[in-house]
């Protein structure tokens, strides 16, 4: 599942540096320029496509879902724009430096976002420097210091809606590796949903009187509150492999048939394992387990309803 990735913190930080290159280091990543009031600066008329900024008219600005005043300056995106890129597989990236307007997005699109505060390591002076190569310079560093200050505060009163903190020493490859490294935690983070279990199984005719078998099995046992779901029962519009793994994400436990040794089964197996997940193997008698999980224990069933009672056995133990 695709998320929203949203930059934050105080100018020179290196929150640009990260709009223009995720996107070409980390596939599936698509900058989401914000409109603004505010009057473009000169490295932005020479080279527009290093800024994240379309520079249009107030009413435009006003016309945005997510909107907020910075130094004397509007800015804003709409939600369909965010929705848009999401619902074609990719990740939005945009940079806010509104803790509230952030809120607002995160309360939008629950569990969907990640929020990178971005801090430089460097002290004041050489913290001009980069500014001034910048083309940044024209602030004064009274008013720098002001707007570092009220950044920092957003930040502090508002922690709980940041994901990570990244600190900029200025060595790209360093501040690269350690923005895809935090954003990979996210993107592994396990939203677990009670009571569900996703299943994995291979998709053939000979298999359908099993899979009715297993997800039947709650209502059999004492815990009928547990959903068993298999991806052909979900419903929409929606990219296939995508919505597996956020199946498989936020699932309590999996249950996971290696009969006809699928390769897909093989691989969803694999994923569920290394985020972490509770997993119940089964295979029918006479099946062969590759190499890799036969140290791991597997339940063989005779058919359908042996395959049942083994999984109203694991459901009814573990409740």
């Amino acid at each position: 599942m695709p998320e929203i990735i949203i930059i934050a913190g105080a100018s020179g930080s290196g929150k640009s540096f990260l709009a223009r290159h995720m996107p070409i280091l980390e596939e599936g990543v698509e900058l989401v320029k914000k409109l603004s009031t505010r009057k473009p600066r000169e490295y932005e008329v020479e080279t527009p496509s290093d800024t994240d900024l379309d520079f249009v008219e107030e009413e435009k600005v006003l016309a945005c879902d997510y909107r907020y005043v910075y130094a004397d300056a509007i800015y804003g995106v709409k939600k369909s724009r965010l929705t848009k890129v999401l619902r074609a597989g990719r990740s939005p990236l945009l940079i806010v430096r509104d803790s509230n307007t952030i809120g607002k997005i995160k309360a939008d699109f629950p569990g969907q976002v990640f929020v990178a505060y971005v801090r430089s390591t460097l002290d004041y002076k050489a913290l001009q420097v980069v500014l001034k190569q910048q083309g940044l310079s024209e602030i004064s560093a009274d008013e720098r210091l002001r707007r570092d200050e009220l950044d920092l505060q957003q930040f502090l009163n508002f922690r709980d809606i940041y994901n990570s903190v990244i600190a900029n020493d200025y060595n790209p490859d360093n501040f690269v590796a350690q923005f895809r490294s935090e954003l990979g935690k996210f993107r592994l983070r396990s939203v677990t949903l009670p009571n569900y279990a996703f299943l994995i199984m291979a998709f053939d005719k000979e298999m359908d009187e099993t899979h009715q078998a297993i997800i039947q099995a709650p209502r059999l046992s004492n815990c009928p509150y547990i959903h068993i779901e298999r991806i052909d029962a979900i419903r929409g519009d929606y990219h296939i492999y995508e919505q597996i793994i956020s199946c498989i994400r936020k699932s309590e436990f999996i249950i996971a048939d290696l009969t006809l040794e699928k390769p897909n089964v093989y691989f969803e197996l694999g994923y569920a394992r290394g985020i972490g997940k509770e997993v119940l193997s089964l295979a029918r008698k006479g099946s062969k387990l590759h190499f890799d999980i036969q140290g791991v224990r597997t339940d063989f069933y005779s058919g359908p309803i042996d395959a049942q009672n083994q999984v109203i056995k694991y459901i009814e133990a573990r409740s």
